[in-house]
């Protein structure tokens, strides 16, 4: 797996044309904040038309494929439910994750432009989602390209445990 970032800017989303946005909803009702917020300002709204029109819910195991046409450089958007904000735990972050690979691989096996369950909204740790991230690829067993959409600071403290499974993978059995 090669794992790059990407700052939430929608400006910079472009430089990863052609590989799948995923974005993970949360169950509660809400304004949508960071760069899902910005990706639904893309759309005019679409995804907030969704939520309000009861088509998406966020809810566990929900999978919506949004066609994205000219709108933003990826021909689609992908959004997995991850439940209620309360209930938002270490195994429901690398449960949603397994469940984007493996929405990734009916889709073809595509690159991933991802914002990490919980990351946009400030829930859960960088280091921590970094770490669900790499134990839901591990679990997957495929290799493919992913963007981490986070900003600088959050970049940084992924970093380490990047490099130690980066590490880890490396070195061979003994």
């Amino acid at each position: 797996m090669t794992v790059t970032f990407v700052a939430p800017r929608l400006s910079r989303l472009a430089d990863h044309a052609g590989a799948y946005l995923c974005l993970f909803a949360l169950e509660e009702r809400h304004p949508l904040a960071g760069i899902v917020g910005a990706v639904d300002w893309r759309l005019h709204g679409h995804l907030s038309r969704l939520v309000i029109r009861g088509f998406l819910t966020g809810k566990v195991g929900e999978e919506l494929l949004v066609p994205l046409g000219s709108r933003l450089p990826f021909p689609f958007l992908l959004v997995l439910g991850i439940g209620p904000r309360a209930a938002l735990t270490a195994a429901r972050c690398e449960e949603s994750l397994r469940r984007m690979f493996e929405a990734a691989d009916r889709l073809g096996g595509a690159d991933l432009v991802v914002a990490l369950p919980g990351r946009p909204e400030r829930i859960t740790d960088p280091a921590e989602a970094m770490e669900r991230l790499l134990a839901a690829h591990d679990a997957a067993g495929r290799g493919r390209r992913i963007a981490i959409v986070e900003p600088s600071a959050a970049q940084k403290a992924m970093l380490p445990v990047l490099e130690r499974h980066r590490l880890k993978e490396s070195m061979p059995a003994t």
